[in-house]
């Protein structure tokens, strides 16, 4: 009875260690995906930014265009 006791009692002891070396792989990953998320976060922020900055530069080179047209008619500069 007593060496099955002590077999227990190691078994137990070496699971004790093996949940403190998990739940240790757990925090750290835990804290990486943390820091996954804040980028993809940032990455959004700055994807919404990059559309505004091409819809402004689109509507820029538009409104350039029509009035590079016009500039070209009063100055005939444009070829017939």
């Amino acid at each position: 009875m007593a060496d099955t006791e002590i077999e227990h009692a190691e078994r137990i002891v070496a699971l004790e260690v093996q949940m403190l070396a998990l739940t240790k792989s757990v925090d750290t990953l835990s804290s990486k995906v943390d820091e996954l998320l804040g980028i993809v976060q940032q990455a959004r922020g700055a994807r919404y930014a990059l559309v505004g900055l091409g819809a402004i530069g689109g509507a820029l080179v538009s409104s350039m265009t029509g009035l590079a047209g016009k500039l070209g008619v009063v100055f005939g500069l444009v070829a017939k």
